[in-house]
């Protein structure tokens, strides 16, 4: 199974994994499943209730991409498997109604290597004359931009220097 959405435990602390996926999911399901195989990473939930105008308190969650595993205990009949979708699209946890909780059906495939085709990009030999003014254009719009930012920084200075009273600059003469 895999979380489409975080779970949000009842219990405000976060005590693992296992624990809350046992208490949260496995519970609920009348005991017709025992945990796997879990595959899981916590994420902070933090949301803002437009409405009310205020934030609602962080709280720690199972994050969505949660992998974990569980195993039947009896055959299931194509009842249980009606009734084990749709609680699995209302959610488990707190906040379902907002859609935290979700599960899908998680369906590994088989990852093969390959090799990759290496596309040879032939570079034209010849540019349009628009091509090489644009280029240039682009170029000159650089270095003067450049350009002022070094006459900014050395005006910035200048202007320290002058205020401090150190006149020793090239082009600072007193006639």
């Amino acid at each position: 199974m895999r979380f489409e959405s975080p779970l949000i435990s009842f219990n405000d602390n976060f005590i693992g994994a296992e624990k809350i996926l046992q208490n949260e999911v496995i519970k609920k399901l009348d005991k017709k499943f025992t945990l796997g195989k879990v595959f899981a990473s916590n994420t902070e939930i933090e949301n803002f209730i437009k409405v009310l105008g205020m934030k609602r308190p962080r709280v720690q969650a199972l994050a969505a991409c949660t992998i974990f595993e569980i195993i039947a205990v009896d055959k299931l009949t194509a009842d249980d498997k009606k009734i084990l979708q749709e609680k699995f699209y209302c959610g488990f946890g707190v906040r379902t109604e907002e859609g935290f909780g979700q599960i899908r059906i998680w369906t590994p495939k088989n990852f093969t290597l390959c090799k990759l085709n290496k596309k040879r990009i032939d570079k034209p030999r010849k540019f349009l004359p628009q091509t090489i003014e644009l280029a240039k254009n682009i170029l000159l719009y650089k270095y003067l931009e450049q350009l002022r930012i070094y006459a900014h920084e050395d005006a910035a200075a200048l202007t320290t220097q002058l205020q401090r009273g150190n006149f020793t600059h090239f082009f600072f003469k007193t006639s």
